[in-house]
């Protein structure tokens, strides 16, 4: 059984929940463009734990978010201090930089499950289906190696930064350098996703130019 929310200006079934890109419906019987994120409820699946499911889609995205009222307030706050009163708090960069950091990364990652990428593809659609699958796979390969490479430099970078620490908080610096590790984590998890829903025939759509905007 499918839970959610459901679209307000297109009827849907009572069991659609919210949109994705991946998952198309049937409305009155026909196929439409609408994507909905499909939430599988298995038997004795609680209300409990549907509303679980809601908090923790786009965790990311959520997170992200935060990071940058963080940051967007920090930065206010310093102006105007300085603009008024001619002083400034001297720990708001420090803060302003860790929200920036996870903001960009928690972003990114994000981004990238939506598969909302640039991309120049006159070249891949002259190609047959057979060879533009056998592309999607070559190059999901080639990002899964890459992000998992990239994770590993992160988690590096995080280990040598329990000995640097900040100037005013005294802040170890791991706390920002871990912003790198949960964007290529999350982004190397999405690539195995990706890949495996590849290797098993499933058609993989990416966000469209007008979606984008």
């Amino acid at each position: 059984m499918l839970y959610g929310e459901t679209m307000p200006t297109i009827p849907m079934p009572s069991t659609v929940v919210g949109l994705q890109r991946d998952a198309w419906i049937d409305v009155g019987g026909e196929e439409t463009n609408v994507r909905v994120l499909a939430i599988e409820r298995p038997d004795g699946f609680s209300e409990k734990g549907v509303a679980m499911a809601r908090i923790f889609r786009n965790l990311e995205l959520k997170l992200a978010c935060l990071a940058f009222v963080v940051t967007l307030s920090m930065v206010t706050l310093n102006v105007l201090l300085r603009y008024l009163f001619a002083k400034s708090l001297l720990f708001s960069e420090e803060i302003a930089y860790l929200g920036f950091a996870h903001t960009v990364f928690l972003g990114t990652a994000y981004l990238y499950r939506q598969r909302v990428m640039i991309a120049v593809e006159f070249v891949f659609d002259a190609l047959s289906r057979s060879r533009q699958r056998v592309l999607v796979i070559a190059s999901l390969f080639l990002l899964q190696a890459t992000t998992l490479y990239m994770t590993y430099i992160a988690l590096l970078l995080v280990s040598d930064g329990w000995v640097r620490r900040t100037a005013f908080l005294e802040m170890p610096y791991a706390y920002i350098h871990s912003a790198p590790v949960f964007g290529f984590g999350l982004m190397a998890i999405y690539t195995a996703m990706m890949l495996y829903q590849a290797l098993t025939g499933h058609e993989l759509h990416y966000a469209e130019a007008a979606d984008q905007k």
